[in-house]
This record gives structure tokens, C-alpha cells and sequence, in this order.
């Protein structure tokens, strides 16, 4: 399958599409692969603002899903990204795939190697992300909660027939934030509150006097230490809500 057949897949049944990648990275479970964080990452990296789902050009003409930089076999896709640390878009050469499935059974030998070891050996699909993350996969620091949130949303845990994931094996994905914390994760905690009634005034992603007077009343209404820190306290009980 090609990335523009994934694409058109996609826009007529998402779940066809995710089918496919689970389809082929169940043959990794047994190595401590989650399908569900796998299809999650492919969501994210894919997605395309303009295109939507398995749109972005990386993805239809390079059949890369995952952001995976380089060259396959020598073949290399240039395009412009956003690194952390710079507002700047930079010019990188990417991997490109023959076809879809090439870039997936590549993308889980990489979850296979050394690096990703301790994603591997996480109880639940939740932590394995995390380790991906903090194992310096991506450079955004909310990429943990946006892969998990597309996990949630739809419903990607179904795909870990092997090693389904457990609430009372979870451990929490958060970063804290407080008065001063900049940028996109700072921006969706301040999502949340705004759509929970606690106002934060301009959702710019800057944790202002408006953002911790708001989680400060988030904190006194949940029975919180109430401090305006936006810590592992206040995402247990962010996380309970979706």
C-alpha cells in the first residue's frame, strides 16, 4: 500500500486505516511492541492541518508515518520541520519507503533496538509512550500527552490483543507546569481548563497570573493542595476526565 492509498483509506474509514498498520506491527508483540502506541505515533506524525489523517506530504509521498529522519536504501524525502529550541522551519532529509509497510516494519525495528528498551518493558501502553518521548523521540515535550490522547480518542487500545493495558498498572504522564511555563503543552492544560469553566484568560500557552489563579481554583474545587502548581496531583485528576 502506498501513503495516497492510506490517505484515501482514511478519509473513508479511519479505523481501516489504523487496522492496517496494527495489522502488521502485531507480528512485534511478542518483542513488547503496542500497537495502540505504534498507530497513536502514526496519528500525530501524519497528520496534516490542511489534509487531516495520514495527509501530511511526508506520509503520501515518502510513505513515512512516523517523522523517521535519514535514508532508507539511500533513498531520502527533504522537507521542512520545526526543532526544538527554534521558531525556525529547517530543511531535513527524511526516510523514504517503497511502500507503507516497509516504513512500519522499519519503524518497530527502531522500537526493537537498545534506545527503546524500557518502552518495550513498560506494563501498559500508557508508560511505553513515555519512555518513547523521554527517550528523545520527538522534540515536542507534549508529545507524550498528544499520542496518548489520540490513543484515547480513538480508541487505539483495542489493537494490544496480547498485552492489554491496566489502570491500576498505570503510571502517569505529566509535566508540571507553573507560573512562567511556556509553549504547546502549557497551551493544552490551559484547553482543558477553559473547557471545564475555570478561566485562564488568552490560551497563548503562557502560564500567566490568569492560568494559575484558574488551577488554583481547579485545586481547591478537586480538594488539591492548593499552590498553582499544575503537578502530578492535578493531572490525576485531568486524566480521570477523558
Amino acid at each position: 500500500m502506498q501513503g495516497t492509498e492510506l490517505y484515501e483509506l482514511a478519509k473513508k474509514d479511519i479505523t481501516k486505516a489504523y487496522d492496517f498498520i496494527a495489522s502488521i506491527m502485531d507480528d512485534y508483540q511478542d518483542e513488547g511492541l503496542y500497537p495502540s502506541v505504534g498507530c497513536g505515533q502514526a496519528g500525530v506524525e501524519s497528520r496534516s492541518s490542511v489534509r487531516g489523517e495520514f495527509g501530511s506530504l511526508l506520509a503520501q509521498d515518502g510513505n513515512n508515518l512516523f517523522g523517521y529522519k535519514g535514508k532508507y536504501n539511500g533513498n531520502g524525502y527533504t522537507a521542512k520541520t520545526r526543532e526544538r529550541g527554534t521558531r525556525k522551519r529547517l530543511t531535513k532529509t527524511f526516510k523514504q519507503y517503497p511502500d507503507i509497510e516497509t516504513g512500519i516494519r522499519d519503524y518497530c525495528r527502531l522500537m526493537c533496538s537498545g534506545k527503546y528498551k524500557r518502552a518495550r518493558l513498560a506494563r501498559s501502553a500508557y508508560y511505553a509512550i513515555y519512555h518513547i518521548a523521554k527517550a528523545g523521540y520527538a522534540g515536542s515535550r507534549s508529545y507524550a500527552y498528544d499520542v496518548y490522547e489520540r490513543m484515547q480518542e480513538d480508541n487505539l487500545f483495542r489493537y494490544d490483543t496480547k498485552q492489554l493495558p491496566s489502570d491500576k498498572r498505570y503510571r502517569l504522564i505529566y509535566n508540571s507546569i507553573r507560573k512562567g511555563s511556556r509553549g504547546a503543552y502549557v497551551e493544552r492544560v490551559q484547553q482543558w481548563l477553559s473547557v471545564n469553566d475555570y478561566e485562564v484568560g488568552t490560551i497563548d500557552g503562557i502560564f500567566g497570573r490568569k492560568t494559575k489563579k484558574a488551577v488554583m481554583k481547579f485545586q481547591k474545587d478537586n480538594g488539591l493542595k492548593v499552590d498553582g502548581i499544575f503537578g502530578k496531583k492535578s493531572h490525576e485528576v485531568m486524566f480521570k476526565e477523558f
